[in-house]
């Protein structure tokens, strides 16, 4: 996904299949980035509860 900012950038997004944040794909912030910091906060493997999918940092 992308969008622009008001200054006529062109920003990519990439949406994480663990908590569908959509985090910008920038030098030093960027999707494995972000994966790391949910194995990091011990937040990367739950389940759904509404769907009952698992969600995992190393899929």
């Amino acid at each position: 996904m992308s969008l622009t900012t008001a200054e006529g950038e062109t920003v990519l997004l990439r949406i994480c299949d663990l908590c569908g944040a959509g985090v910008v794909d920038a030098a030093d912030t960027d999707l494995a980035f972000h994966k790391r910091w949910h194995r990091l906060t011990g937040s990367a493997n739950w389940i759904d509860p509404a769907t009952g999918r698992t969600h995992r940092a190393d899929t």
